[in-house]
Formats: C-alpha cells, sequence, structure tokens
C-alpha cells in the first residue's frame, strides 16, 4: 500500500533513478523548467522541490554519485495522473507551489 503522503521524485526528467519521499520533509516548492543535478533546462515548467541530502542518501546516494556536502538536493517532482499512486500527495503540492509560470 503507498502512503498517502508521498510522492516520487528524481533529479532530473531524464533521470531513471527514482525514489518516494514525504511531502512533510517539504523545504521549497516552486515551478521551475532547470532541473536539479545535471541542470538541464527543459520545455514548460516542472514541479521541483529542495529535500535534505540525509532524506535522499539510502535511496539515492548509494546508486548515484552525490554531493553530500551540501544541506539540500533539488528533485524533480514525477507528475502524476489520477489513477496514479502519489497523486494525491502531487496534487497537494501542485496547490502549494501556486500557478504555473507560463512557457
Amino acid at each position: 500500500m503507498v502512503e498517502k503522503r508521498r510522492v516520487e521524485v528524481a533529479r532530473s526528467i531524464r533521470d531513471q533513478v527514482t525514489f518516494t519521499v514525504s511531502i512533510d520533509d517539504l523545504i521549497l516548492v516552486m515551478w521551475d523548467n532547470v532541473s536539479g543535478g545535471p541542470h538541464i533546462r527543459h520545455d514548460g515548467y516542472l514541479l521541483y522541490w529542495y529535500i535534505p541530502y540525509t532524506l535522499a542518501g539510502d535511496q539515492y546516494c548509494l546508486k548515484k554519485r552525490c554531493n553530500e556536502d551540501k544541506l539540500s538536493m533539488k528533485v524533480l517532482i514525477i507528475p502524476q495522473e489520477e489513477d496514479d499512486p502519489y497523486y494525491e500527495a502531487f496534487q497537494e503540492l501542485v496547490e502549494r507551489a501556486g500557478k504555473e509560470p507560463n512557457a
């Protein structure tokens, strides 16, 4: 069973490694068109947030190289459709982020 207050995240839209985090660990949520990690610019805006490296450590940093000297990392919140398991939490973050900027 999926926890209702979790979302699926990745460092960028092209990243194959994903992990889940609780939206209660939110530092900052925002619309952006530049990814975390490789800083890839993409068309349109997607939802991003900053999470402490300690949250990503076990799930992400063991699979990828991380700069753990920093306190937080920017991650993409993977968009969810209505029938996806993390939809409710994703929608809550969309509301917190406010209106999506024009592309």
